[in-house]
């Protein structure tokens, strides 16, 4: 059925106008490709984390560290280690074989490879685990530690993979090659450097893959294979990139050819690598680069040096050094922003993110040449040279583990109506929480209707003078979810940001992170643009700012225009 309006005595089609504002936002929306969603969804899925190489962990570190274990191989650990879903560690070792660790230490299973392992592994969503060896040889392992299959290159493989949204896996080889593999281990394309390709490749989010190789050029590839552009230095081997939030390039200096040059630090643009900055660092080499949560770039100075740095993401200026040891990686950054590092003086550092100062320090029994890695529960995974897998955690095992889970029954809702919020409390043990008590001041723009508790637990009180809602909810044993529902009236449209505070006489160091804390968007009783629930994100017009509104009449209007010039 074709239905007409008159807009201006000009008569439009419902259906053209429909079109039309459906290819407006299509266009509008941005689209942005999720470049880690062929990544395991597990605490460590590759080096340095992610496919940006930030080195950013979602889990918190310990605060005062201890060593829990160590796991001895029978060779140098020259690879950093990933964890899997189930908490499982993989990591290779100079030794010939690839292992798998529980979360304990325990052994689950080892594969014998052929040559020492020196490419740290990257676990796939579907369990798959690759890394490459000396002889050539990549490896793709099944979760059982049983061969999937095998793909032989030219040269050693000292790059530690990558894995692109559509499942291809990205490496580089001695043999001056970097291949791109589909997931049944056949060649999808390979491009040829002029040298040898070492660095571990970094994968921006519009699905961009960039590596370094000895040949001194810092390359830019399409997903097909193609060149997208190349940043030659002219003087130095390049470090393994890094990628910021803004989709800058940071890249550093690994090895001058003179060393009486300082090695530089650049930061290029994505789209074309020109030069953004340059900063002279005063060193003979530097390590890979991290991305601390403010955006700063980390990395140390190299074998030949102690330092580590810190600089500013917008002009390349330095921030803070601090020295220790001998700095051969990059570091591991806490999800409140602490960075970790090893050193070759056998110690395992953390310092404070914003002045560069130690917070501690932890001394292993070798030298520690790999980024470590930061699990669940506090703990940090560093690989040694002395061939050892040391397990940091805290010296105070966590009593207890709280959570919230925040929810609302409506995510956009209007001037006048009643949402209802709920807090479930949750305890993921081991032990009893301790007198535990829950706070929420209730936002401006909502009013106080009721509270109760479906579970029982009822010594609850509200503040009408604080806005406060107060509830004890006493010793909360393991496994234990109470659940909190709040009735409340919608006084005036605008943003409504929900978060609870949780205490505990318990020692529970990561209380803070567990509790959740949700968004949603009050609307006026006449507005017509919709805003949804966020965990910082808005639901409706992606990003553009527009409302559907004025848009729809944009559209009427230019259409108008179209049949006027038509008639």
């Amino acid at each position: 059925m074709d239905f007409t309006i008159d807009f201006q005595r000009k008569t439009i089609k419902i259906t053209v106008v429909v079109l039309t504002i459906f290819g407006v936002m299509l266009f509008l929306s941005p689209v942005t490709a999720d470049t880690d969603s062929a990544l395991a969804d597990s605490p460590q899925p590759k080096y340095q984390h992610d496919n940006q190489n930030t080195g950013q962990s979602p889990y918190l570190g310990p605060e005062t560290p201890i060593e829990k274990w160590s796991y001895t191989t029978g060779g140098p650990i020259l690879t950093s280690p990933a964890i899997g879903k189930d908490g499982s560690i993989y990591f290779g070792s100079n030794d010939r074989n690839f292992y798998a660790l529980s979360s304990q230490g325990v052994n689950i299973w080892s594969y014998t490879t052929d040559a020492s392992i020196l490419s740290s592994p990257a676990i796939a969503e579907d369990g798959t685990i690759y890394f490459g060896t000396a002889n050539g040889n990549f490896y793709a392992l099944n979760p059982d530690g049983t061969l999937k299959w095998k793909y032989t290159t030219s040269g050693s493989i000292m790059s530690s993979p990558a894995i692109g949204n559509d499942g291809s896996i990205y490496f580089g080889s001695v043999d001056g090659n970097f291949y791109a593999l589909n997931p049944d281990g056949t060649l999808n394309w390979k491009y040829t450097t002029g040298g040898t390709v070492t660095s571990s490749p970094a994968i921006d989010k519009g699905g961009s893959i960039y590596f370094a190789s000895s040949d001194k050029n810092l390359y830019a590839l399409n997903q097909d294979g193609t060149e997208k552009w190349s940043f030659t230095t002219g003087r130095s081997v390049l470090t393994p990139p890094a990628i910021g939030p803004d989709g800058s390039i940071y890249v550093g200096e690994k090895w001058p050819i003179d060393t009486s040059i300082a090695a530089r630090y650049f930061a290029l643009n994505p789209a074309d690598g020109t030069m953004r900055w340059t900063h002279y660092t005063g060193s003979r080499g530097v390590t890979a680069p991290a991305i601390g949560i403010d955006g700063s770039i980390l990395f140390g100075e190299g074998s030949i040096g102690s330092k580590y740095f810190a600089l500013n993401p917008l002009d390349g200026t330095l921030k803070w050094t601090f020295t220790s040891g001998g700095v051969n990686s990059p570091p591991a950054i806490a999800k409140d922003g602490t960075i970790y590092f090893g050193s070759q003086d056998g110690s395992l550092y953390a310092l404070d993110p914003q002045s560069g100062k130690l917070k501690w320090a932890h001394t292993t029994g070798g030298s520690l040449e790999t980024p470590p890695v930061i699990g669940p529960g506090g703990f940090i995974y560093s690989s040694s040279y002395n061939g050892k897998l040391y397990a940091i955690g805290d010296q105070q095992t966590p009593q207890s583990s709280l959570y919230v889970k925040t929810s609302v029954d409506k995510t956009s809702p209007r001037v006048g109506e009643n949402i209802q919020v709920t807090f479930k409390v949750g305890n993921n043990g081991p032990s009893v929480a301790l007198q535990t008590t829950f706070n929420w001041q209730i936002p401006t723009n909502l009013k106080y209707r009721n509270l109760y508790s479906p579970d029982g637990y009822n010594l609850y009180q509200y503040n009408s003078a604080t806005k406060t809602i107060k509830w004890n909810l006493g010793d909360i044993p393991a496994k234990t979810d109470p659940t909190l529902v709040v009735d409340l009236l919608v006084a005036s449209a605008g943003e409504i940001i929900i978060s609870p505070i949780l205490s505990t006489s318990s020692y529970d160091p990561y209380i803070n992170t567990n509790t959740q804390s949700i968004t949603i968007y009050a609307q006026s009783a006449s507005q017509t643009t919709v805003k949804g629930y966020s965990s910082g994100k808005t639901v409706g017009m992606q990003g553009t700012g527009l409302s559907l509104l004025p848009l729809v009449l944009a559209v009427l209007l230019v259409m108008t225009g179209l049949s006027s010039r038509l008639d």
